[in-house]
Parts: C-alpha cells; structure tokens; sequence
C-alpha cells in the first residue's frame, strides 16, 4: 500500500494483490517505523461506513465491503468519500496502484495493475 498525506486529503493506493484481500474480507496494514514509534496505516472492510479514523500513530480506513467488491471488479481507478472533520472536509481516496509509465522496471512497481495509459503496442 501506498500512502499519500497533502493537506486535506488521504490518499491510499493498492496493488492487485490487496485489492483482492479487501474484497475478500480482509484488512491491509502498512507500518512506517520512526525512531520511538511507527505510523500504521490499516485499511479494512466495514459494514456500511466509509470513513478515515486517526489515534496515536494509527490511521484506520474504513469502506464497506459491499463498495469494495463492486469496484475490485470493475473497471473504475478508486473509491471516494469526503467527511467532515472540526470544521473542515477531510477527502479519502483509495485506489487501484497503476505501474509507472516513466520508470517500468522501478521497485514500487511490483503487484500494480498495468497502466491503461501505457501503449499496448498496436
């Protein structure tokens, strides 16, 4: 899993083989040690709430898995919701992980989904 923090928003991207997982039922957890602590970052299927949680250190997302099986089938990049947050809108993406056009052979590229941008050659 990928993970992108820009000012209001969240931005979770996964691979074929997570997006499999989730729709299976199953929760996703990324872990970025730092020195004293890590930031976790767990995706998991709910029963109707699509949502963005945060607590000490964790970052919990939240989509029906009724929505997530429908768009891992389907053609469709990713998931959105926006909720309210003291005041302000917190934007909550999660979406399908495209290999890189520019850098193919890069190492975050491994388990993506192939570009639909990339040339197929014909």
């Amino acid at each position: 899993m990928k993970i992108r923090l820009f000012g209001d928003s969240i931005r979770l991207r996964l691979t074929q083989l997570e997006v499999e997982a989730l729709a299976g039922g199953g929760a996703i957890e990324s872990v970025t040690p730092f020195c004293d602590e890590a930031l976790a970052c767990i995706i998991q299927p709910s029963e109707d709430v699509f949502e963005a949680r945060h607590a000490t250190g964790r970052i919990t997302v939240m989509v029906p898995l009724d929505q997530v099986k429908a768009w891992a089938a389907s053609p469709e990049v990713g998931m959105y919701t926006e909720q309210p947050t003291a005041g302000l809108v917190l934007r909550v993406a999660v979406e399908k992980d495209y290999r890189c056009i520019h850098q193919p052979d890069a190492p975050d590229n491994a388990g993506t989904f192939p570009n639909p941008a990339a040339s197929t050659g014909d």
